[in-house]
């Protein structure tokens, strides 16, 4: 079996989630600034583009978590049979 780049897709991941996370922060704090300067009602959620926001969060974060798995189980089998590259 080919040798998959595990710590460099966590990487691109842990990238991918820091930028949505600062994304949805950036985009709330934004909005409850403009409702509250219009006193409207909070229509945070009334948007498609939020909620693909979350989602693409939530699937990075399951990226991250399963390539950080693979990588920690292939280096601790490599290490098992001695072979440390």
């Amino acid at each position: 079996m080919k040798r998959v780049p595990w710590g460099i897709f966590a990487g691109v991941f842990a990238m991918f989630v820091s930028v949505f996370t600062i994304a949805i922060i950036a985009v709330t704090v934004i909005s409850r600034m403009m409702i509250a300067s219009v006193g409207g009602d909070d229509g945070l959620l009334s948007n498609w583009w939020v909620y693909l926001l979350y989602v693409l969060d939530a699937v990075t974060v399951v990226g991250f978590v399963v390539s950080l798995f693979f990588y920690f189980k292939r280096n601790g089998m490599e290490k098992r049979e001695g072979r440390r590259s």
